[in-house]
């Protein structure tokens, strides 16, 4: 190892002083250690070093771009190039949908009744700002999309579906993304086609909108199609990087019954009085996205109060952020409320694992389209 080490060091003083190159040697193990990372040659960790010194100068960057707050920074995809990123956990861009005229249908569970407007929990509050958001009450842990880079709109699609259906009073039951990916047919339009997709299966390389889910899940034509919990119908494709033919049973748990387009902040913000939304999101930043990881111990929180203190993180500026193109799919689960009470930040859940941003949460600088977020919305 030291050997390896001093391979690498020389590798780095040519572009660096020894001090610069000792720092970056240390955070490079750092992050070897605290993500697992085992090269199999001393040339490809040479590589990956030199990835990483790339992507330190780019955090540095977005952390300009955003407004001189830090949220970006090293996590686990931080020795990945940018088109590595792009083809392990992005899905192809889909078009920008034109704004739908608004209804008076809700999406909700064909088992439950949870139809009505409530006020989302306050779980927490810091400084002039208080959020409100339905995890992690009404939410399942953080999800792992892993090697399906084009998973995101299924894991949105259930993960709202899990939200709705134990505000309606239900057990807690964690539902099958996989189910979505391998039965249901993406209905899209790609930004660079004009025509719907007519494959007749996804992939893990597919676009998809959460709606694709919805609709298989309440066709009147699938006797199959109420999703599954994820013990009946594991995940495979997080780890294999790829779907299977659908093996949907008979009976599943729940199904979809209304959506509707709330693209738009005002209509997210009061969509989300119903349940978590599902959105279309740029995520080409959020590679290095960390949050800043802000230990607030002032927070006035329940958990502050027991003396435990809770996390906050510095959101994602629009500077820092373009709304497009939108190649991923996240859930927008709350928000994060000023002293007048508008909103100031979305808070969005992705499916990346709880090393992610802020324990696997993104916060987006709302009223500023940031990331895209308020452009393809459902609830």
């Amino acid at each position: 190892m030291r050997r390896r080490l001093s391979s690498l060091l020389v590798f780095t003083a040519v572009f660096a002083d020894a001090a610069v190159a000792e720092s970056l040697l240390a955070d490079f193990e750092s992050f070897k250690r605290d993500h697992g990372r085992i090269y199999a040659t001393v040339d490809e960790e040479r590589s990956r070093l030199a990835i990483f010194e790339r992507n330190l100068f780019e955090a540095r960057k977005l952390n300009a771009l955003n407004n001189g707050v830090e949220a970006f920074g090293v996590n686990a995809f931080a020795d990945m190039t940018p088109e590595e990123f792009r083809s392990t956990m992005m899905m192809p861009a889909v078009a920008k949908r034109k704004p739908q005229p608004a209804s008076q249908s809700r999406r909700r569970t064909s088992n439950s009744d949870s139809n009505s407007k409530s006020p989302i929990p306050q779980t927490a509050t810091s400084g002039n700002k208080t959020l409100s958001s339905w995890c992690p009450q009404f939410c399942t842990p953080i999800k792992q999309q892993g090697k399906c880079g084009s998973a995101g709109w299924a894991y949105s699609a259930v993960e709202a579906l899990e939200s709705q259906w134990h505000h309606g009073g239900n057990k807690m039951v964690e539902l099958s993304a996989e189910q979505c990916l391998d039965c249901a047919v993406s209905n899209y339009t790609s930004s660079s086609s004009s025509s719907s997709s007519s494959s007749s299966e996804n992939t893990c390389s597919s676009p998809g909108r959460a709606v694709d889910c919805w609709s298989y899940s309440s066709h009147p034509t699938i006797t199959r199609g109420a999703i599954q919990a994820v013990e009946s119908y594991p995940d495979r494709s997080a780890v294999s990087g790829q779907t299977s033919a659908c093996m949907a049973a008979e009976v599943g748990v729940v199904a979809a019954k209304a959506w509707q387009d709330v693209s738009g902040e005002a209509m997210m913000a009061n969509a989300l009085s119903f349940g978590p939304l599902v959105a279309s999101v740029n995520a080409e930043s959020w590679q290095l996205y960390t949050g800043g990881h802000t230990y607030d111990r002032n927070n006035t929180s329940a958990a502050s109060a027991a003396g435990e203190g809770v996390v906050t993180c510095n959101p994602i500026a629009a500077s820092a952020c373009p709304s497009a193109p939108l190649n991923h799919v996240v859930s927008v689960v709350g928000y994060w409320l000023g002293k007048g009470g508008d909103v100031e930040e979305w808070v969005a859940r992705n499916h990346w694992g709880e090393k992610w941003g802020c324990k696997g949460m993104a916060y987006l600088t709302a009223g500023e389209d940031t990331c895209g977020v308020e452009d393809d919305v459902f609830d």
